[in-house]
């Protein structure tokens, strides 16, 4: 072998190693540019992006790495996307996967999810048990306020009554008393009249006695002159005899005597009369002064009686009078009882209509708390996943074949308007194209929009979305049905999950249908 094919067989192979290791820094360079796209979309939160690895890459091992990593990172986002997400919208038993390992420092983020589900659980727990408490005390509160208002009602309604019933006593005590007053008026004029009628009965009595007295005075003249006609009787006689003895010279005095004698008989006979008219009259007045000492009696006795009756009118009109000052107190502390009254009913009528608004109030907390899954909730709804992705598979099929016929927007948004009109689960619809392009406006179900929301737009026509996960894996998935993760919806604040799927319309050109799917669970 000469020195010349020597050479010439060396500086082939350099040749040939220098080519060799050109084509390698070439293959590098453009798996480098790869691998630093994938590294910078996920820079930009991309992590769906992996890199199409085979073992004839230079840079497989750094390209599995990144692959590992952009795996790990979404499967920590999603599950802690998920968790998240249910815990917000009131799930509190939502499990987490446990063929998931953590690693390193994302250790302390799996076990913060975990701690912060029991330690959700367990509070509303407590509140619920709270919320039980509450509501038999409200029960109880209710009752007894009710109970309490009622009574207080019908208290208030008889202090009124008996209010009215003490007026009614008070008018007819002041009646009495009038009356009573008028009484004791009377009772004193009676007493008055009595007292002068007494008087004038002693001053009868005493004229009777007058009269008794000057009849007995009469008698004794009467008998002085019944004594003195005697006398001149016998001396008319004794005169008739000495006349008769003179004779003649007589006869004057017999004439005289006879006269005499006369004027004595007729004197005798007016006082026999006399006597016996005085007699009468004797026995008249002392009958008059029996009478008058039984009537000055009886007067007596009626004086004692009208003084007694005085003075008890009088005793009747002080205490009627003290009882119609009681009667008035009374009737002010019964006033002031039925006030009191009054406002304890008033009271109690408002404590019982704020028990009534504890208990409404108590009932919506029970509500709220209804609204979130606990561990041992009987009324929580469990989820059938095969249910619900037959569900949206059908759903996504009938807008499907809805649709696909039309690529103008307006018949594309009245048809997602028309679809939504009795649907009660489906948020809204919203379509791309092939680029992330949104072609139709997102119609939103007007049953489900609230005020709460007033800061979440709807993204418009145009918009790019060509970076959205459910929009990049319904391309590659080729007609077959693309399923997010739960999410908090931002137009309903609700739990959440969006579906998609790519499909050809009348022009042939790709389209992606999505819709955002209320859950329940």
């Amino acid at each position: 072998m000469n020195l010349r094919y020597v050479y010439a067989r060396s500086l082939e192979k350099q040749t040939m190693w220098n080519n060799k290791n050109k084509q390698n820094n070439t293959t590098i360079q453009e798996e480098a540019q790869v691998i630093a796209r994938c590294i910078h979309d996920m820079s930009e939160g991309v992590l769906t992006t992996t890199i199409d690895r085979t073992d004839e890459m230079k840079l497989v091992g750094l390209a599995s790495d990144v692959n590992k990593i952009s795996e790990m990172l979404n499967s920590y986002i999603r599950e802690i996307s998920q968790v998240l997400a249910h815990l917000s919208a009131g799930d509190l038993m939502v499990k987490q996967d446990s063929s998931l390992s953590y690693k390193g420092d994302f250790i302390p983020i799996k076990n913060a999810l975990v701690k912060i589900r029991h330690s959700m659980d367990s509070t509303f727990h407590k509140i619920t048990d709270l919320t039980v408490d509450i509501d038999s005390m409200c029960a109880d509160m209710e009752k007894s306020s009710q109970t309490v208002a009622n009574n207080a009602t019908k208290q208030a309604q008889l202090v009124s009554d008996l209010s009215g019933k003490m007026n009614d006593l008070t008018a007819s005590t002041s009646d009495n008393t009038q009356h009573a007053k008028q009484a004791a008026l009377e009772a004193n004029a009676a007493k008055k009249e009595a007292d002068e009628g007494q008087t004038s009965m002693e001053q009868m009595l005493s004229s009777i006695e007058a009269v008794q007295k000057s009849t007995n005075e009469i008698g004794s003249v009467i008998e002085l002159i019944n004594q003195i006609a005697s006398q001149t009787k016998l001396l008319a006689l004794n005169a008739s005899i000495e006349a008769a003895r003179a004779g003649e010279a007589g006869k004057g005095f017999v004439v005289v005597a006879e006269q005499v004698g006369q004027l004595a008989a007729k004197s005798a006979s007016a006082v026999s009369q006399t006597t016996e008219l005085i007699q009468t009259n004797y026995t008249n007045v002392a009958q008059s002064l029996e009478i008058a000492n039984d009537t000055s009696k009886k007067f007596t006795a009626i004086q004692n009686i009208i003084d007694t009756i005085s003075e008890q009118s009088n005793q009747i009109v002080d205490s009627s009078i003290l009882q119609e000052n009681n009667f008035s107190e009374i009737t002010a502390i019964i006033e002031d009882i039925s006030a009191a009254v009054q406002s304890n009913a008033a009271y109690a009528q408002e404590s019982a209509a704020n028990v009534v608004t504890l208990y409404d109030s108590a009932n919506q907390l029970n509500d709220l708390i209804g609204e979130f899954r606990i561990s041992g909730s009987s009324s929580a709804i469990h989820r059938d996943p095969v249910k619900e992705t037959t569900e949206d598979k059908a759903l996504l099929a009938r807008v499907t074949d809805s649709i696909k016929s039309y690529t103008d927007r307006n018949k594309i948004d009245s048809a997602f308007s028309d679809l939504l009109k009795n649907d009660l689960q489906t948020e809204c619809f919203y379509l791309y194209d092939a680029n992330g392009i949104q072609i139709s406006h997102t119609i939103m179900n007007s049953n489900m929009l609230s005020d709460e929301n007033t800061d979440f737009k709807p993204s418009e026509p145009g918009t790019n979305n060509a970076s959205a996960k459910y929009f990049r894996h319904a391309l590659k998935m080729n007609g077959e049905m693309y399923r997010t993760q739960d999410y908090i919806s931002g137009a309903t604040g609700k739990l959440c999950r969006t579906i998609s799927v790519s499909y050809k319309n009348s022009a042939q050109e790709t389209c992606v249908l999505c819709a955002d799917i209320l859950c329940k669970f």
